[in-house]
């Protein structure tokens, strides 16, 4: 289960990457607050908080993808192999937009160090900054 997860979440960043064109940050997107939002999202994710997580953040028709039971999946083996989260490292920001829809998406990569190793969460949000893409490696 935890593979399907992890290929879902990957089919949702190569769709973005291959439908779309990487660019700067849209001016309809705001840096700091999508950083804080990806920041917030995985404070929620090292708290085991998938439920709060799903239903709070996860765009509503990406929730069934996203769903509180995938999330824990496909996080907890990864974060139990890092341990005890310890700070945030680096980030970068870059904008897409779907060539077919037009819609505009900010991708955050962003480091997250722990006890015993450093993790990168990949995460794409709407304009609304609701998640529409997921990915810890």
């Amino acid at each position: 289960m935890q593979k399907r997860i992890i290929s879902v979440a990957v089919c949702i960043m190569l769709m973005l990457a291959t439908n779309g064109c990487t660019r700067r940050v849209s001016e309809a997107f705001n840096e700091k607050d999508v950083i804080s939002r990806a920041e917030s999202t995985v404070l929620l994710i090292n708290a085991g908080e998938f439920d709060k997580l799903s239903d709070t953040a996860v765009r509503e028709e990406l929730r069934d993808v996203l769903s509180s039971e995938a999330l824990m999946l496909g996080a907890e083996t990864m974060l139990a192999e890092a341990g005890s989260f310890v700070e945030f490292g680096q980030s970068a920001v870059v904008g897409e937009m779907d060539k077919n829809s037009g819609e505009e998406y900010a991708v955050v990569v962003l480091q997250a160090k722990y006890e015993k190793k450093a993790l990168v969460y990949t995460i794409a949000f709407d304009t609304d900054l609701w998640i529409v893409g997921l990915y810890i490696k």
